[in-house]
């Protein structure tokens, strides 16, 4: 088990892009990590250029080869993971899928969308939740997009999967930001 003065995040979608950015970030802050993402080679990819840039890390960042949409899946490596690290101090969730369209999108890509960015973000949080309020701190960030607050043309399913997002975010401030 880690000290408990250590800081510890998840971040999501963690192999590339904003949440490989974020975990790097995150990293050169000395927090001990779990890494999240569909593809096992590219996080073990980002999981190295992490270790290799920072080289005073603590411990290696750990990785879990998941889609955030399956709760089970979640709640085990979750689980997992809190269990090795002790706690958990912070939590992003910024796994995510775009596929344009809105009238012409094939019925399985909106729900890839809906799956990866409102349902994720949902197992993820709702698994975090309990072990925040048992310590009374911690901090969740959903990344979103302008797509979650203003519909763009051809993009109707990735705004619909944000606005729900928005709408899941501000309902888990009131609640959970007391």
């Amino acid at each position: 088990m880690q000290n408990e003065s250590s800081l510890v995040a998840v971040v999501t979608g963690a192999s590339q892009g904003i949440g490989y950015a974020i975990a790097s970030y995150l990293a050169s802050l000395n927090y001990q990590l779990l890494l999240i993402s569909r593809n096992l080679d590219n996080l073990k990819l980002a999981a190295e250029k992490i270790q290799k840039e920072n080289p005073g890390l603590k411990s290696a960042p750990s990785i879990a080869a998941l889609d955030v949409s399956d709760l089970v899946e979640v709640q085990k490596s979750i689980d997992h993971f809190v269990a090795s690290a002790g706690h958990v101090d912070l939590l992003c969730n910024n796994a995510g899928y775009v596929k344009r369209g809105t009238s012409e999108l094939a019925h399985d890509e909106f729900l890839k969308m809906i799956n990866a960015n409102l349902i994720g973000p949902f197992n993820c949080t709702q698994t975090f939740a309990k072990y925040m309020k048992a310590r009374k701190s911690g901090r969740i960030i959903n990344v979103s997009s302008r797509s979650g607050k203003v519909a763009k043309k051809m993009l109707g399913g990735y705004s619909a999967s944000k606005f729900g997002l928005m709408g899941l975010n501000q309902s888990y401030y009131k609640e959970l930001s007391h």
